[in-house]
């Protein structure tokens, strides 16, 4: 290749590690188109269309690739979907192990705050003699969180424990272990409770990693995510409408529009990817953690819908004197509140308990106070014994 076609190689590589797939294609095609013999490129055109689906033309680029000799070995062992979860995994731990410090969670900074606040339910279930795991727990710091509010005994969990074993050295984390979420090396109900904050999204196949949760769990399993903008919204008449817009980053937005005068007031994305390891950020719905219970037979559940603001430059400021960092962050809280409550747009996140064992009547009175959604869902998973009538 010259150094024109090596240039604009290097431009499509960089685009398809960043999931720019239209753009990457777009640049393999024009190196393709003037050289057909380009076997590099057709391997990786090929592999960019099999990631989308495409898999016979991706494979037609494939085969054309096998005839080098030094591309052959990396189609022969072509799995897609085993080494798809696999290169996930190890993508996950390249990117903890480049890391060198360990962050250390104070529980006075407005960063703090946030993340308090999302583990709201954990001291509504303090019981002293319930144990706890946490999964996708990179440093350590949600299990830190539940022993600040009350659990005692915790164990943090990550796919690769590097951190988890730094903070244990300075005394950050207590119990942890290495575990894959999808696949845990722990017997059934090995754990009370199991709490995933912000974790499903960066696995490969998050509904594995719920199965295995609720497997390893006696009483049930937490989780905080995405809620999904496209499903949760409500069916009511109201001044505003809502629209499925293109865009170019993300494939496709929901944009929320005035019905007089159809002005945008708000995008929202549908699908995305988050910086650093490229992560698809999975979102869930509230139907689709009533869909989760009534269809693995849970007895009850509670969800709550919550808005969250981050801001890199003021996330360790201290929140004792309610300084502009804190004000401003309150303030973008309540903005995005409002926006929900009148043009009817789906919260940042939302919180899924999934209960094995209904809690008792005290502790669902203190999550309905802080304004958890709960509800019973029949079971037909119970084996009865009928009389003989």
């Amino acid at each position: 290749m010259n150094a024109e076609e090596t240039s604009t190689l290097k431009a499509a590589i960089e685009l398809h590690k960043n999931n720019s797939f239209q753009l990457a294609f777009n640049f393999y095609s024009e190196l393709i188109k003037s050289n057909p013999n380009n076997y590099e490129v057709h391997y990786l055109i090929g592999i960019l269309l099999i990631q989308n689906g495409l898999h016979d033309l991706g494979l037609h680029h494939l085969k054309t690739s096998q005839e080098n000799e030094l591309i052959q070995n990396k189609v022969e062992k072509l799995n897609i979907f085993e080494d798809s979860a696999e290169g996930k995994f190890n993508q996950e731990r390249k990117s903890i192990n480049t890391r060198n410090d360990y962050p250390t969670r104070d529980f006075e900074s407005v960063d703090a705050w946030r993340h308090l606040r999302m583990l709201d339910f954990a001291e509504c279930l303090a019981n002293p003699s319930d144990h706890w795991l946490t999964i996708g727990d990179a440093y350590g710091h949600d299990a830190k969180i539940l022993k600040y509010k009350g659990i005692k005994h915790v164990t943090a969990s990550n796919l690769d424990a590097s951190f988890l074993k730094k903070g244990h050295s300075l005394g950050e984390v207590g119990l942890y272990k290495e575990l894959n979420a999808e696949k845990l090396d722990l017997p059934d109900g090995a754990f009370e409770y199991v709490l995933c904050k912000e974790a499903l999204h960066h696995m490969p196949r998050p509904y594995l990693a719920i199965y295995e949760m609720l497997r390893v769990s006696k009483k049930g399993v937490f989780f905080i995510e995405p809620q999904d903008s496209y499903i949760d919204w409500p069916a009511r008449k109201t001044q505003f409408y809502r629209e499925i817009v293109k865009d170019d980053l993300v494939g496709e937005k929901i944009s929320f529009r005035k019905n007089d005068t159809d002005e945008e007031i708000i995008k929202s994305a549908i699908d995305w990817w988050e910086d650093g390891a490229f992560n698809y950020v999975y979102t869930f719905s509230k139907r689709e953690i009533r869909k989760i219970t009534l269809g693995l037979g849970i007895p009850f559940y509670g969800m709550k819908c919550f808005n969250d603001y981050y801001e890199n430059d003021i996330a360790k400021e201290l929140i004792a004197n309610d300084g502009p960092g804190f004000t401003k962050t309150k303030q973008q809280i309540d903005l995005q509140d409002k926006l929900c409550s009148v043009i009817g747009k789906s919260s940042a996140y939302i919180t899924g308990l999934l209960f094995k064992q209904t809690p008792s009547e005290d502790e669902r009175k203190k999550m309905l106070d802080l304004n958890y959604e709960f509800a019973f869902t029949p079971t037909r998973y119970l084996p009865i014994k009928w009389p003989n009538i």
